[in-house]
């Protein structure tokens, strides 16, 4: 399929003002997991296999829908509808119990407004809420998030937590950052600007998690795009 001529997950990462800005914290070094630099090194997957990992079709709150228009990324991205007083969620179409997986989430910052959270869920996680608010991290026990504009964790006994922790103020998120589930060792990471920004949750071992997103913005897009996984030995 061609998968020489496609960059490495590595090379399509940004590096901007957040290395720089980290390295000014005394004592910040966060080493990258060496089974998540062997993934950054391989070529994405190719499109059909990141249409089957994208935001499902159906499992999603009512007011969250596919964009309008064709798009190479069309496919891949889940839109919000102009509605009032209501928080929303997408679930991803697969679920993961094993294994390393690593997303690249493309979220236009003018697209967030408040409240506007990346993370994982179960299958049992809700997907609507009647108000604004951060609805991944809830009091179930069901979901885990970072709140973006905030740079706050919320789930998993870490509500109110800066992630990451070394940073006094927010740090602005760019449109584009990566995710990475370990399945086989419980946690939830993120890169930002090609930054391994360290564990945001842990003690998630043993759950089948799904990507899930929880939006209050009207017209928001937001992409999720599988990069690639390991598989557990």
């Amino acid at each position: 399929m061609g998968l020489k001529l496609i960059k490495p997950v590595r090379e399509e990462t940004e590096q901007t003002n957040w290395r720089q800005r980290l390295q000014q914290f005394k004592g910040w070094h966060v080493p990258t997991p060496a089974n998540l630099d062997l993934l950054l090194d391989l070529p994405p997957v190719p499109m059909e296999v990141q249409l089957c990992h994208a935001w499902s079709r159906w499992d999603r709150s009512p007011n969250m829908c596919q964009p309008e228009g064709a798009t190479v990324y069309s496919g891949l991205t889940v839109r919000r509808k102009r509605v009032q007083d209501s928080t929303d969620c997408a679930r991803g179409s697969v679920g993961y119990s094993r294994g390393l997986h690593v997303w690249r989430v493309r979220w236009p910052p003018g697209e967030r407004g408040s409240h506007a959270a990346i993370g994982v869920g179960t299958a049992h996680a809700p997907l609507h809420h009647d108000s604004y608010r951060v609805l991944l991290g809830g009091e179930d026990g069901e979901s885990w998030g970072w709140e973006l504009g905030a740079n706050r964790l919320h789930g998993g006994g870490r509500d109110g937590r800066r992630y990451p922790e070394v940073a006094e103020e927010p740090l602005p998120v760019p449109e584009s950052f990566l995710a990475v589930l370990d399945c086989d060792g419980g946690t939830l990471s993120f890169l930002v600007d090609g930054v391994y920004l360290g564990v945001a949750f842990d003690g998630l071992k043993g759950k089948t998690l799904y990507p899930m997103v929880s939006c209050v913005w009207g017209n928001a897009s937001i992409t999720l795009t599988y990069l690639n996984g390991l598989e557990s030995k």
